[in-house]
C-alpha cells in the first residue's frame, strides 16, 4: 500500500540522488535516465549512510529519519536550480528526433501499460513470501528496533535469531523498511513494497537509455521486453511442486517426463489454480502463482543497480567514445558508478561478488584496448566500492554464514575439511568426483529455465541467437562497445554455476524456490541490452527521443 510515508522516501531518495548526479557530472541527461539514475543513487547513498549511522549511533529516532529525508528532498531541489541554470540550448535543444510511426507508439503504449502495472502490483498486495517477510523484512525490524551487533544478529542457535536462514545478507532492504517507518507512524513492510515497482521502472528506463543510441525500434523492444518478463509477476507456477525428498537423479528424470504437467501449468496460470484442480485433479494440487520479484525480495534492485552501474562505467570507459549516447563520459560517471557498485553490494551478497566482477571486466577490457592507463582509470569506481562497504564489512566480521559459507565449501571439494559440516541443511559436494557428479544436474537447470516462456519469454533465446551470430567476427564482438556488458554476463552465469556445483542445499530443494532464475534475473537486464544492442547497428545521426 501507498502511505505518505513511502512517498517522503521516494522524494528523499530521488532528491539526494538528483543531487549527487548534479554534483559528480555536468553532461546533459533526458528525463527518463536522470529519474532512474537518481533513485537508484538515492537508494544506494541511503544504504550506505544509514548502515553507518546505525552501526555508530544505534537505531535511528523518527525525527532523525524524517530530518534526513528533508534533507535528501531540500538537496534535490537545490540542484534542481543549480542544474537548470547549467543548461545550455544545446542541451534544450538535442540531437535530431526521429518521427513516430504507429509500430513504435504500440510499442510504447505497451511497455508503459507494463511499468504502470508493475507499479500497481507492487503497490495493491501485501509482503507474505518467505524471503520478504522473514529476511529482509524481518531484519528491517531489527535494524529499527535494536540496530546491528545484537545478540538477533550473532546468536543464530537462538529463538529469536535462528529464523533468519541467512543472518549475513547485507542490509539495503532492511535500512529501508527502517526509513519507511521512521517516516511514518510505525514499521510496515506493506507500505515499503510500493517502492520495489518504481527499481523496476527503473531498469526499464535505463535498459530504454542504454539502447537508444541503437535507434528508437530496439530501445522500445528491449524496454518492453525487460518490462514484459513474467518472473517480474510471479516466479511460482501454479504447478506441483517437486517434492523436497527427490535425490538429484530421481528430480533429473522427473523433469524430463513432465510435458503433460507443463502444459497443465499453462491451463492452471490462464483458468487459475482452483479450476486446475478440478478439472485435472490426477496432476495434483496446485499452487497460486506467487513470486518474490515485486514482493519486496533484493533481486529486482540488485538487477537495476548493476544494469546502472554498467551503463556509468561504459560510459566513463575510453571504448565508449561515441557509443553510449551524447559523448564520451569522465570521471563524473566512475563516481556514479562507485556509488552504484556498493548499492549493489549492500543489497544482497552476490552484489558483493557482481561488484567485484564489473570491476575486474571492465578494468581488463580497458587493459586490452587502453593499456595499463585503460585499466587504472577505474580507481574512482574502485574506491567508492570499497569505502562505503567498509561499514557492513566491518559488521559482517561478527555474523556467522549459515549453509552459504562457499569458500569453504569449495576447499572442502579439494579435500580441506571434508568431515566439517557447514550448516543444518548441508548436502555439498566432498570430493571434485561428487562435484562433477553435479554439473549435468546445474546445467540441466540453468537450461530449463533459460527456455521456460512462462518466466522468460524467449529473452534467454534471443540471447543465445544473437551471441552465436556475433561469433562468427570474434576480433569484431571484442571491439563491440557491448562487449564489457556481454562478458559480465557470461561470467555472471559461470560464477553462478560454480557456487551452485558446491552449495550445501540440494539442488531440487533449491529449485522448487526459483533457482536458478532469480540469479539470471540479476543480469537479465543487461542480457537484454546486449541482444537488443548488438543485433541493431548503432545509428550514425545520434537521434533522440
Amino acid at each position: 500500500m501507498v502511505t505518505l510515508a513511502t512517498l517522503f522516501v521516494l522524494l528523499g531518495c530521488l532528491g539526494a540522488g538528483f543531487a549527487v548526479l548534479v554534483a559528480a557530472s555536468r553532461r546533459a541527461r533526458g528525463w527518463i535516465e536522470t529519474a532512474a539514475l537518481a533513485f537508484l543513487l538515492g537508494v544506494a547513498l541511503s544504504a550506505a549512510i544509514g548502515t553507518a549511522l546505525i552501526a555508530a549511533a544505534g537505531p535511528p529516532s523518527d525525527g532523525a529519519v524524517r530530518v534526513g529525508l528533508g534533507l535528501g528532498v531540500a538537496a534535490g531541489l537545490v540542484a534542481l536550480v543549480v542544474r537548470f541554470r547549467q543548461r545550455r540550448a544545446s542541451e534544450v535543444e538535442g540531437a535530431a528526433r526521429e518521427r513516430w510511426n504507429t509500430a513504435d507508439r504500440a510499442l510504447a503504449v505497451a511497455a508503459s501499460g507494463f511499468c504502470v502495472f508493475a507499479l500497481f502490483y507492487a503497490s495493491s498486495m501485501p509482503m507474505h513470501v518467505f524471503d520478504p517477510v522473514f529476511h529482509f523484512a524481518y531484519k528491517g525490524k531489527l535494524v529499527a528496533h535494536e540496530g546491528f551487533g545484537t545478540e538477533s544478529w550473532t546468536d543464530v542457535d537462538g529463538p529469536v535469531g535462528r529464523i533468519i536462514t541467512h543472518p549475513n545478507y547485507p542490509p539495503a532492504l532492511p535500512v529501508l523498511h527502517t526509513l519507511v517507518a521512521g517516516a511514518g507512524v510505525g514499521f510496515s513492510e506493506d507500505a515499503t513494497r510500493p517502492l520495489m515497482g518504481v527499481f523496476a521502472v527503473a531498469a526499464v528506463g535505463l535498459l530504454f537509455v542504454a539502447l537508444r543510441g541503437f535507434g528508437r525500434r530496439p530501445a522500445l523492444l528491449g524496454a518492453l521486453s525487460l518490462a514484459g518478463l513474467p518472473l517480474l509477476y510471479y516466479s511460482q507456477l501454479p504447478r506441483h511442486p517437486v517434492s523436497w525428498s527427490h535425490t538429484e537423479a530421481e528430480f533429473v528424470g522427473s523433469l524430463r517426463a513432465e510435458p503433460e504437467a507443463a502444459a497443465a501449468s499453462v491451463i492452471a496460470l490462464l483458468v487459475g489454480a482452483e479450476n486446475a484442480m478440478v478439472h485435472l485433479p490426477r496432476l495434483g494440487p496446485y499452487r497460486q502463482p506467487d513470486g518474490w520479484t515485486l514482493d519486496g525480495a533484493a533481486d529486482l534492485p540488485l538487477a537495476a543497480l548493476l544494469l546502472a552501474a554498467a551503463w556509468c562505467l561504459g560510459r566513463a570507459s575510453h571504448r565508449a567514445r561515441g557509443a553510449f549516447g551524447d559523448g564520451e563520459g569522465g570521471a563524473g560517471d566512475l563516481v556514479l558508478a562507485g556509488v552504484l557498485l556498493a548499492g549493489a553490494g549492500l543489497m544482497k551478497n552476490e552484489g558483493l561478488a557482481l561488484g567485484l566482477l564489473a570491476l575486474a571486466v571492465y578494468g581488463l577490457l580497458g587493459l586490452v584496448s587502453g593499456g595499463l592507463r585503460g585499466m587504472l582509470r577505474l580507481w574512482p569506481a574502485a574506491v567508492l566500492f570499497a569505502l562505503l562497504l567498509v561499514p557492513w564489512m566491518v559488521l559482517r566480521r561478527d555474523i556467522p554464514s549459515i549453509d552459504e559459507d562457499y569458500p569453504r565449501a569449495i576447499a572442502r571439494v579439494f579435500g580441506a575439511g571434508a568431515d566439517e559440516v557447514l550448516g543444518p541443511y548441508d548436502r555439498s559436494p566432498r570430493s571434485v568426483a561428487d562435484a562433477l557428479g553435479r554439473v549435468p544436474v546445474v546445467v540441466f537447470g540453468f537450461v530449463q529455465s533459460c527456455l521456460n516462456p512462462l518466466r522468460w519469454n524467449l529473452m534467454w533465446v534471443l540471447f543465445g541467437l544473437v551471441f552465436v551470430w556475433r561469433l562468427w567476427r570474434p576480433r569484431q564482438l571484442l571491439a563491440h562497445p557491448l562487449s564489457a556488458p556481454l562478458v559480465l554476463v557470461l561470467s555472471t552465469i559461470a560464477a553462478y554455476g560454480v557456487i551452485l556445483v558446491v552449495t550445501p542445499w540440494e539442488l531440487p530443494r533449491l529449485y522448487t524456490t526459483a533457482i536458478p532464475d532469480r540469479l539470471l534475473l540479476h543480469v537479465a537486464p543487461l542480457a537484454l541490452w546486449c541482444s537488443f544492442g548488438l543485433a541493431w547497428r548503432r545509428r550514425a545521426d545520434g537521434a533522440a527521443c
